[in-house]
């Protein structure tokens, strides 16, 4: 991955946490789930599940237009 992707990936993940996982004492829960984007706080292992099925998913679109152009 180079440096402006892994930047970009990074921003989204420290955003991700801060507004899904991490609970403000201010609010008492999860930004999200104040602002009603969200029913219940996300733990850790929901982010990683979801970022391993997002990378999947985007691998299988990757192979595919690989094998594609192989075709032609």
């Amino acid at each position: 991955m180079e440096d402006v992707e892994m930047h970009k990936a990074a921003v989204a993940f420290f955003f991700g946490v801060y507004n899904f996982v991490r609970r403000h004492d201010t609010l008492k829960t999860t930004p999200a789930v104040a602002a009603g984007v969200e029913l219940k706080r996300w733990g850790l292992e929901d982010v990683i599940e979801m970022k391993d099925a997002y990378l999947r998913r985007k691998e299988e679109v990757e192979f595919e237009a690989a094998f594609e152009a192989l075709k032609r």
